[in-house]
This record gives C-alpha cells, structure tokens and sequence, in this order.
C-alpha cells in the first residue's frame, strides 16, 4: 500500500488525509457540526468531540490505510485552506473477488447546495477506481436524508434496494437505501 499521504486536488477543494496537527480542526468541525449531523450520525460519545480522540484517529486512519483497510479524507475549501469542510470515509475495504469499499460523508452545515460534496466524491471516487483499483463502491444512505440521495444520484450510484432497520442512528434503527457505483474499467 503507498505510505504517501494522499492529497487531491478539484477546482475548488482540496481534498487530504490528514495529520495529527490537524486534530484542532477536526475536532472543530465536528463540534461545529454536532447539531447538524445528529440526526443522520449514530450516538456518538463526548470523546468523539475531542482534540485528544482525534490525535488517536489520525493515527490509527494512517495506519489502517497502509494495511489496506480504509481510507479518510477531509475537505478544505481554497478559500479557507487551513478549515475543514467535509469529510469522506472509505472503509471496509475488501479486496479479492470483491473489490469493493463502503463510503460514508458528511458536509459542514454551512456548505450545504453548493455542489462541494460531489466536487470532492467525483475526485475521491476517481482515486478509488484508478489508484487503488476498486471495482465497487457502496454507499448505504437513510430513506430520509433527501440531500445525500441527491448527491448519490448526481454520482451515478445505482440503487440496489432497500435496507430495513440498517444502522442505529440518533437512537433507534433506520432504513437505509443500498446504493452502489462501479468501476467499469477494472481489471486484475
């Protein structure tokens, strides 16, 4: 697996893992944001929200990326390149016949409708099917979470069926839409 750091570059974004300075400002944009993504996040702990638990992740997203588990990217508008807007979760990453990851993201309230995400997902995805060669993504979003769908269909992603009871959110058990986007050109 490649030990650089990874860093895309859209129009407007960039797009980076990050580093253990930058656990200020992860911390911050989900303190910023805990109001706004609790109904589509489960319970998260007030450890979560912290500088010190984000030390933690950075290290461990690091890690798992170089053992081919996962990877972890936020978004930094060019505008205000040292705040974190976004982040994009690729995980579970299963390779073999499969090839296959699961996405997850989220958006700071504050950018919402101006196309930042898909922006950042076109990129993200491309890496993910060129770069490492996935052939499958897989993104599992709430029947009720409008602005997501959207997105996922501005993308493409094909919907594969309905999900129910998937995820504990916010406190109780949440349908899901399954969703899925492939890599037409991959290849061993």
């Amino acid at each position: 697996m490649n030990e650089k750091y990874v860093v895309l570059d859209t129009e407007r974004l960039f797009i980076r893992q990050t580093h253990i300075n930058d656990a200020v400002e992860i911390a911050d944009y989900f303190n910023r944001n805990r109001k706004f993504h609790k109904p589509f996040d489960p319970i998260r702990p007030d450890q979560f929200f912290t500088e010190n638990n984000w030390v933690q992740c950075v290290s461990d997203d690091l890690q798992k990326f170089r053992n081919d588990q996962s990877l972890r990217l936020f978004l930094f508008d060019k505008n205000s390149p040292y705040r974190i807007i976004g982040m994009i979760h690729f995980s579970g990453f299963i390779r073999g016949a499969f090839q296959a990851a699961y996405l997850g993201y989220s958006l700071d309230e504050n950018c919402q409708g101006n196309g930042f995400m898909q922006e950042a997902l076109s990129k993200a995805i491309e890496y993910m099917f060129t770069t490492l060669n996935f052939h499958r993504i897989m993104a599992n979003c709430m029947t009720t979470n409008e602005k997501s769908l959207h997105v996922l269909k501005k993308l493409n992603f094909d919907t594969e069926g309905t999900a129910k009871g998937y995820l504990y959110i916010n406190g109780k058990w949440e349908d899901h839409i399954l969703t899925a986007l492939t890599n037409k050109e991959h290849s061993f």
